[in-house]
């Protein structure tokens, strides 16, 4: 158990900043882009949402994925499903190049040790490690706001590092891009573009019959699994162990406190100390120049590097770092380096480093009166939990001998909760989180409240289990609600309207197509059919490849307009209808110093993106020997949003 290792290590507590910014950066999470070269249009059954050779990808792991990435951005998965699915797409595709990893790794007979697992994941932890925290306090936080169990949090761990063995053993002999494919590209970069545009609207189509009734029913019972399907929904009751009032009983005394401090002194030993202040930068050159600024005319790091690349790389402010917090490349550089000096650089997998060395902390032992308050703490969090477990054992043989629920509270202090009905994926018969109203606790013990509650039959209490949050439960279900489906009268309209847009959608960009055969043809001018339509002509200049797009453009067709040449045709989508676009002009930067400068940057970052490629590249082909299939149906079915009157959208 990672918990008792970590457990070894419980007073680092000032070692708060260096190498969570590195390891939460990891490789193996950056390169996995482009799923859509993945994916197959096969489907699955069950609740498993891919197959990636003998491997699966159950609903709620990936659901929990996704929910953990989209909760940055204040997203849901319905929202980005609805709304932007490819990102959808690329959290599935990272999921399933994970799995291509893991087996090949197998396949190699690479593995990671136990041991060393453990000890990579102290060094992370430590940096999290708030003011009289252990270590162990500092996971048990991190896996709560997580809402993940520490098994899963190890094997991604894992994953990663295995990940990143795999990254640098496929990019071993590349070098640098040539500079003129970056000089290619800065022009690509920043070349602007003016169009004209005629806008064909789908309500202007107005020969659209409606359906007859048994088209309509015929569509329904196509579309009714798929669109309609409402899932099984259960209503569980939460009945979790109390220790909040078991704190009060305890007496911890100075002088258990004294022979505790007694014992561990060791723990209580910190070694010399480095004050260290950092950058990472994405090449050697640019890494080179930063040391140049400081070392010849005396700049601050940070100035320096903010000179150089910007906001790109990483700035790590100074803070007091032990030789145990280095990696052997970094320690020995630090350890050799006199105080005031900058090192560097220094490759990892992360980047090239520059560190500047401040002084020397000297070993100490941390007196008794400064961790006083944390070991008291510490051990009343123990004698809670050896008391929490007591009451667990106790109320696994209780259930296991016929007692309810209710006869139990009348021994053992139980906090019962009714949650509202859900469905195996956590949501509720609208299609929302069904946790999304209830306390942060139950809201981190969601997914494994999910995996126990729906392997019971109806009027069963399940065994007694640990939550990530720290309780101790048992389930009960109250109430199974059967699957079904949305009446055909109650979608019967939507069916209607849906069919219609999509033959006035059909007919309009065979309206527009039509034109773009008579332009390209020779029989008319872009102008004639804008008199012929009765439409006007509107121009929009200056659009560049990295800037805002008008708002009757959508971002996923700016490829298609920088891809095109001066006079070429587009029919492109647009709100409500179809544009025929034509490109008026394109403009290409002069190259002035400034210019140049970008030159270097972009090469600097293509040769870093290249790399990635080829590792992206290897995994592709790594995904030709385990193809991969989705469960498309069911992630309609989970994510597909309806409205408020029931209609999907």
């Amino acid at each position: 158990m990672v918990m008792k290792v970590l457990r070894e290590g419980a007073f680092g507590g000032f070692l708060k900043y260096f190498f969570m910014s590195l390891l939460a950066l990891s490789v193996l999470g950056l390169v996995f882009m482009d799923v859509r070269g993945v994916l197959t249009g096969r489907s699955l059954t069950g609740t498993d949402v891919a197959r990636v050779g003998s491997e699966t990808i159950g609903l709620r792991e990936f659901d929990k994925i996704a929910r953990l990435r989209l909760r940055q951005m204040n997203m849901t998965p319905e929202d980005v499903y609805n709304q932007n699915p490819a990102i959808m797409d690329e959290l599935l595709g990272t999921a399933i190049r994970s799995r291509f990893v893991k087996i090949e790794a197998d396949s190699l007979g690479i593995s990671v040790g136990q041991r060393t697992i453990q000890e990579e994941l102290i060094k992370r932890i430590k940096p999290m490690q708030e003011d009289d925290e252990t270590l162990q306090q500092a996971l048990e936080r991190l896996l709560r706001s997580q809402g993940i169990k520490e098994a899963d949090f190890v094997e991604n761990y894992e994953r990663e590092i295995v990940g990143d063995i795999l990254l640098e053993a496929s990019q071993v002999g590349f070098g640098t891009v040539n500079d003129d494919m970056a000089r290619d590209l800065f022009l690509l970069q920043n070349n602007k573009r003016d169009l004209e545009m005629i806008v064909f609207p789908e309500s202007a189509i107005t020969t659209v019959e409606q359906p007859e009734e048994e088209r309509l029913k015929r569509l329904y019972e196509s579309y009714k699994k798929t669109q309609f399907k409402i899932p099984e929904l259960r209503v569980f009751e939460l009945a979790a162990i109390d220790d909040s009032k078991l704190l009060d009983t305890l007496d911890i005394s100075e002088e258990s406190l004294l022979e505790q401090y007694n014992e561990r002194s060791e723990e209580f030993h910190v070694g010399d100390q480095y004050l260290l202040e950092q950058v990472v930068a994405p090449s050697e050159e640019a890494a080179k120049s930063i040391l140049t600024l400081v070392r010849n005319d005396k700049v601050p790091l940070k100035d320096a590097k903010d000179r150089i690349i910007g906001v790109e790389g990483t700035y790590i402010p100074q803070a007091p770092l032990g030789e145990d917090m280095l990696i052997e490349p970094i320690r020995d550089a630090v350890l050799q380096a006199e105080n005031g000096d900058t090192v560097g650089p220094i490759k990892t997998v992360m980047g090239f480093h520059l560190l500047h060395v401040g002084e020397t902390i000297p070993s100490h032992v941390r007196p008794f009166e400064e961790v006083k308050d944390a070991l008291r703490k510490e051990m009343e969090q123990v004698a809670v939990a050896d008391r929490v477990y007591a009451l667990s054992n106790e109320l696994e043989d209780l259930l296991a001998g016929g007692n309810t629920i209710e006869e139990i509270k009348e021994t053992i202090p139980l906090t019962i909760t009714a949650l509202p009905a859900v469905s195996a994926a956590g949501l509720d018969g609208e299609k929302n989180d069904a946790f999304a109203n209830l306390g942060d606790a139950d809201k981190s013990d969601k997914d494994i409240i999910l995996e126990e509650g729906f392997i019971l039959q109806p009027g069963e209490v399940s065994r007694v289990f640990e939550l990530p949050s720290g309780r101790f439960a048992a389930l009960r279900i109250e109430k199974v609600i059967e699957e079904t489906y949305k009446p055909y009268e109650d979608v019967k309209k939507k069916l209607a309207d849906d069919f219609v847009s999509e033959q006035q959608r059909v007919e309009n960009f065979r309206l527009v197509s039509n034109y773009v055969k008579d332009i390209n043809g020779g029989q008319k001018t872009y102008e004639q059919v804008a008199k012929d339509s009765a439409k006007k002509i509107e121009t929009l200049e200056g659009l560049s490849l990295s800037g805002p797009m008008p708002a009757v453009f959508s971002n996923d067709l700016r490829p298609m307009i920088f891809e095109s040449y001066t006079g070429d045709l587009l029919t492109l989508p647009v709100e409500g209808g179809s544009a025929l676009v034509r490109i008026k002009a394109v403009h290409l930067p002069e190259i002035n110093n400034k210019g140049e400068e970008n030159i270097k940057r972009i090469q600097a970052e293509l040769t870093k993106e290249t790399k990635d490629e080829i590792f992206n590249y290897y995994v592709l082909r790594i995904g030709e020997k385990y193809p991969a299939v989705v469960n498309h149906a069911l992630l309609d079915m989970v994510y597909k949003r309806t409205t408020s009157d029931g209609e999907t959208q």
